[in-house]
């Protein structure tokens, strides 16, 4: 074989061993960047509370303030509300809770809570938890996404982007008839359902290595 073609080859070859270990590096932290940026659990996964205080833990920083997006005049929206509700609740929570059931944040008073929460606490993280409907995931999927969300949206309202990191829980399927579907749930399921995030948070947030099982709600 002429050298020069041998040599060429040889080139060739190693170019191509290069290339493909490019793309498995490549592809390899595209994953990462994925699985970091993004968590989905379920609220009846075994362990759910542990794994999921965990993934909050490791995320958020725990001076970070609470914004908990919904309204009790709708059992699918009442979710977020009844979360900020058991927190506050438990007197180890020291972070600042903005949503309750008492004191709900919605599409009305959103704008001013997020000025509110930006002019007082200018150099805390914005911890956001929401309701959603999708008809890609399973009722009860809690989502964890390392950015904010834009609530409302699955029902057409054009809102502010909302806080620093999000966990939001799926309550319902159903995108074609979305604010029915949020009226005709069971509060009982989206009572259990706050009950794990709000133990998991408390957790996350308070270095407790116990959940608090029921809560008086405030």
């Amino acid at each position: 074989m002429d050298t020069t073609i041998f040599k060429t080859f040889i080139l060739y070859k190693y170019l191509h061993i290069v290339y493909t270990l490019i793309n498995i590096i490549s592809v390899y932290f595209l994953w990462r960047v994925n699985v970091d940026k993004q968590e989905i659990f379920n609220y009846l996964d075994e362990d759910i509370i542990n794994k999921l205080s965990y993934e909050i833990k490791k995320n958020i920083k725990k001076d970070c303030v609470l914004l908990l997006i919904g309204t009790d005049k709708c059992i699918g929206d009442a979710f977020a509300p009844l979360v900020g509700s058991l927190l506050t609740s438990y007197n180890y929570i020291k972070n600042p809770v903005y949503g309750t059931i008492k004191e709900p944040i919605h599409a009305l008073n959103i704008k001013e809570t997020l000025d509110e929460i930006k002019n007082k606490y200018p150099d805390k993280p914005i911890f956001v938890i929401d309701s959603m409907i999708s008809g890609k995931g399973n009722i009860g999927d809690i989502i964890l996404l390392n950015e904010g969300i834009f609530p409302g949206s699955a029902i057409g309202k054009k809102l502010p982007l909302s806080g620093d990191i999000s966990l939001t829980l799926v309550v319902s399927n159903n995108e074609k008839d979305a604010i029915n579907s949020l009226t005709t749930l069971r509060l009982n399921n989206i009572y259990e359902m706050a009950k794990v995030v709000a133990n998991s948070i408390f957790i996350a947030l308070s270095d407790s290595p116990y959940c608090v099982s029921s809560a008086v709600l405030q």
